[in-house]
């Protein structure tokens, strides 16, 4: 576990993960405490001061605000569009509490709410992250407008995405994996998703009044052990098992064909491999209050 999340959060952590079992918000979790690693410098040096207000969209279990409320008594906001998310953020906020874990626990909350449309006063931000949320969105441009709109003049802001191309496995996905792959980016691109967007982003931010101070890939690379790639690939079953419906609703699979890739890739047998996600991080900050909005 990443050394400043091991030294004031991982007990708390590890706690709750025992309490999720086997389920999807402890992949979830899993998966943003190995992510989290990448991001302690990026925090560090984000320099967020005790008289900050900041804003993490798409804060997921709400490791960033936990990371941030732990060292400073920023005023700290977490809001996530899922509301499972944010009761599960909640609940590891009770313990954050009863372990003293957070330097003014009153000064930390979480939220649902909508990147395309903020439930937050103009000019309110002065300090925004937004970490893997952009490659969802079917309007980006609207979802920088927003951000734009919330954040004060001079306001910084961290964004970070996914990019396809910064993906890389040893052993290579098999062509069954590929094929349920395909499926489910073709059903993200319906809904207006991007898996490329990381290369975009400081297009989108720029377009709004935010003058691009940094651009850089990010990497979280990892040997998974066999019992690893077992446990996620569970978890990605029961997400293609989900998404099966509208597969089919769609045209873009038929059921011998879905159930056939799904059942090869299924029995194909586990072995144990290297794995690299990159990701594009983009600093940025507000020059041009050009959104005002009541």
């Amino acid at each position: 576990m990443p050394t400043a999340i091991k030294l004031q959060l991982s007990s708390v952590v590890d706690s709750y993960l025992k309490e999720l079992g086997n389920s999807d918000p402890k992949r979830l979790l899993e998966y943003s405490v190995n992510l989290h690693g990448a991001w302690n410098n990026i925090l560090d040096s984000f320099g967020v001061r005790d008289d900050d207000v900041v804003l993490d969209v798409g804060t997921g279990l709400g490791l960033i605000p936990f990371d941030i409320a732990s060292k400073t008594t920023a005023k700290v906001v977490g809001c996530d569009i899922s509301a499972e998310y944010i009761t599960h953020s909640k609940h590891i906020l009770e313990k954050m509490e009863d372990a003293k874990l957070l330097l003014d626990k009153t000064r930390l909350s979480f939220e649902v709410a909508d990147i395309t449309s903020l439930p937050y006063s103009s000019n309110f931000f002065s300090k925004i992250i937004v970490r893997e949320v952009f490659s969802y969105l079917a309007d980006p441009y609207q979802a920088a407008q927003e951000l734009s709109r919330v954040s004060k003049l001079g306001a910084d802001i961290l964004v970070e995405d996914i990019d396809d191309s910064l993906y890389i496995t040893h052993p290579l996905p098999s062509p069954a994996f590929e094929t349920l792959f395909d499926i489910v980016k073709t059903l993200q691109n319906d809904k207006g998703g991007d898996r490329t967007v990381g290369r975009k982003l400081s297009t989108y931010l720029s377009s709004v009044g935010f003058s691009i101070v940094d651009v850089e890939v990010i990497t979280e690379s990892s040997h998974l052990s066999s019992e690893q790639m077992w446990g996620e690939k569970e978890f990605i079953a029961r997400q293609l098992i989900a998404l099966k419906p509208q597969a089919l609703e769609r045209g873009i699979v038929t059921v011998s064909e879905f159930d056939s890739a799904f059942n090869t890739w299924l029995l194909e047998e586990i072995h144990s491999g290297f794995r690299m996600n990159g990701r594009i991080l983009v600093r940025a900050k507000k020059v041009v209050d050009n959104l005002q909005q009541p």
